[in-house]
């Protein structure tokens, strides 16, 4: 009887550390027809949970790693999303004036800084990411919009461009 309960013991330390992540489960994904895969053609089930507008301030207390990791492990989640806002600016007058809570446009270090946070903290766990270009103007190329997106995606994509973790969201609204 001993040894058998070391025997289970034993085994079940190392289904522990064999356990893989989502992404190294699921693969690179992809998509066939209408479904999206895995890197080995099943169908990927992804559930998970989209991050507040990053430049509401209710929001900013939950884009870091803990909350990722909580999502990951409680939650099961297997994709977090990081919607960044791109034009818009939320908050008082007071918190404006400091510089806080606006979108990309008026402060790309800070915003690109908070959707890195998520996106590094995604990759530890094995989750996957979207990075959200979260604007609400479609039509409107007014203040370089064009070219602040070209410029935060040629960011995202020379950092993160070689991880299955990440997927591009390049416009939403």
């Amino acid at each position: 009887m001993r040894a058998l309960y070391k025997f289970l013991i034993i085994g079940a330390f190392a289904i522990s550390f064999t356990e893989g992540t989502p992404v190294s489960d699921i693969g690179a994904l992809s998509t066939a027809g209408t479904q999206v895969v895995g890197a080995n053609g099943s169908p990927a089930q992804l559930r998970g949970m989209s991050l507040f507008w990053n430049i509401a301030q209710e929001a900013g207390p939950y884009w870091n790693a803990n909350v990722v990791d909580w999502l990951a492990e409680d939650w099961h989640a297997n994709l977090v999303r990081a919607s960044m806002a791109v034009e818009d600016s939320w908050g008082t007058d007071a918190t404006l004036a400091s510089g806080a809570y606006k979108g990309y446009l008026y402060d790309a270090s800070w915003n690109q800084k908070m959707v890195e946070t998520v996106v590094d903290a995604a990759m530890a766990k094995g989750i996957y990411v979207i990075i959200d270009w979260h604007s609400t103007w479609t039509t409107d190329n007014s203040n370089g919009k064009q070219d602040a997106a070209v410029t935060f995606f040629t960011a995202m994509a020379t950092k993160y461009g070689t991880y299955p973790n990440v997927i591009y969201e390049i416009y939403n609204e």
